[in-house]
């Protein structure tokens, strides 16, 4: 690293400018504020994404469910199929 400082103009600017940087508390602070909000952000939007799978799996099933269940299927069956309960189905239209 100490090779690239010195040798190379672009590099040394930046590297100060990276440790005036970080000799400020308050931009310091800023940049930990704004690290944490993304790291949230994320974390929601992930948890989100999971959230929105798991409701369109039990959509999924309780669709095939209500077309077995037009269609005569027995009930065993249909909770054998789906993975919903008797009562789950039961309240079907």
């Amino acid at each position: 690293m100490a090779v690239l400082v010195e040798n190379d103009p672009i590099i040394r600017e930046a590297y100060s400018e990276l440790h005036r940087f970080y000799a400020n508390d308050e931009m310091r602070e800023k940049v930990r504020q704004r690290h944490r909000f993304l790291i949230d952000y994320n974390l929601g939007m992930a948890s989100s994404r999971e959230e929105g799978k798991a409701e369109g799996k039990i959509e999924g099933k309780i669709d095939i469910a209500k077309t077995m269940k037009e269609e005569g299927f027995d009930q065993d069956v249909i909770v054998k199929i789906t993975g919903l309960s008797p009562e789950e189905i039961e309240r079907l239209n």
